[in-house]
């Protein structure tokens, strides 16, 4: 039996959401979580930048990648419960490059 609806990947779900969003500024998305799936997270992680800072756990990439499908599946676990609740962020203006007296944001994952 085949499927009636459309498969679509995640990333192209979260695209038309930037789209609705930037369409009407005022929308209001309540819950997203159900669009993420191991897949996606996998994804995620793959496009990671292995060579930046660790998290606040102290565990950088490769060390979570010896455990991946275990700890994606954690993750997505917690998400989905609504149990997982990532640590505040902090918006720090900077100068802009070129532009004496220009800002721009820069976000500071440290503990506010």
């Amino acid at each position: 039996m085949e499927t009636t609806e459309f498969p679509m990947r995640t990333e192209t779900k979260l695209k038309r959401i930037a789209w609705l969003s930037r369409r009407d500024p005022t929308k209001r998305f309540d819950c997203l979580i159900h669009h993420y799936n191991k897949g996606s997270l996998k994804q995620c992680f793959n496009e990671l930048d292995g060579s930046k800072a660790v998290g606040h756990d102290g565990i950088d990439k490769a060390r979570y990648a010896e455990r991946l499908d275990e700890n994606i599946e954690d993750l997505l676990s917690r998400m989905k419960r609504m149990a997982y609740k990532p640590g505040a962020t902090r918006q720090v203006l900077i100068p802009k490059a070129g532009k004496p007296g220009a800002l721009r944001p820069r976000i500071d994952s440290r503990k506010i």
